[in-house]
C-alpha cells in the first residue's frame, strides 16, 4: 500500500481520477480530489517526510476549503513532529498565524512533540506555556514535556512539570 504513496504526483492524480470514475460507475459517494491527495500527505506525515509533505501541501492548498485549512496545516506539522524537526514546526506555526489559519490544541501539540523529539525540552516547555495561554491542556502535551525533560536527564524539571499536572 505504501508504494502507492511514493509514486510521482502525476501518477497519483491519474489513479485518483480512475478511482473517481469507478466509484461513479458503482454509484458510490465520491471523495473530493483534495481528500484523496490528503491521504498521500498523511502517509508522508506518518513517516516524517517533511520535504514531501510540504510539496504535497503546495499542490493541495488551492483546492482545500477554507474550513479545512487547519487540518491541512496540522498534517504538515505532523510530519515535522514525526521527524523531530522543531525549526520546520515553528515555521509552519508562524505560517498558520500569518495566513490567518485557525490554530488548535493539535497544532500546539505537534509543535511540542517536534521539540520533544528533537531533544529540546526547553522549547517543548515554552510551547506548552504558549498553548496554555489559549487552550486548556488535556494532559497529553504536558506528558510530552515531562518525558522530554526526563529524556534530557533533567528529572527535577520533569517532576516540576508533573506536579503542575496534578
Amino acid at each position: 500500500m505504501l508504494s502507492a504513496f511514493v509514486r510521482p504526483l502525476g501518477i497519483m492524480r491519474a489513479a485518483a481520477v480512475r478511482a473517481t470514475r469507478q466509484r461513479r460507475e458503482l454509484g458510490l459517494r465520491l471523495r473530493s480530489d483534495w481528500m484523496v491527495r490528503m491521504d498521500a500527505l498523511n502517509a508522508k506525515a506518518e513517516i516524517g517526510d517533511v520535504a514531501s509533505a510540504e510539496e504535497l501541501y503546495d499542490n493541495i492548498r488551492p483546492d482545500v476549503p477554507a474550513d479545512r485549512k487547519t487540518f491541512l496545516c496540522n498534517t504538515v506539522l505532523k510530519a515535522c513532529a514525526n521527524a523531530g524537526n522543531i525549526e520546520k514546526a515553528t515555521f509552519w506555526y508562524s505560517h498558520m498565524r500569518e495566513q490567518n489559519v485557525r490554530v488548535n490544541k493539535k497544532t500546539f501539540g505537534k509543535v511540542i512533540e517536534a521539540a520533544a523529539k528533537s531533544g529540546d525540552a526547553d522549547a517543548a516547555g515554552r510551547w506548552l506555556q504558549k498553548m496554555m495561554l489559549e487552550f486548556e491542556d488535556d494532559g497529553v502535551s504536558m506528558n510530552t514535556v515531562v518525558d522530554a525533560c526526563a529524556r534530557a536527564g533533567r528529572p527535577d524539571e520533569a517532576a516540576e512539570w508533573f506536579r503542575e499536572m496534578e
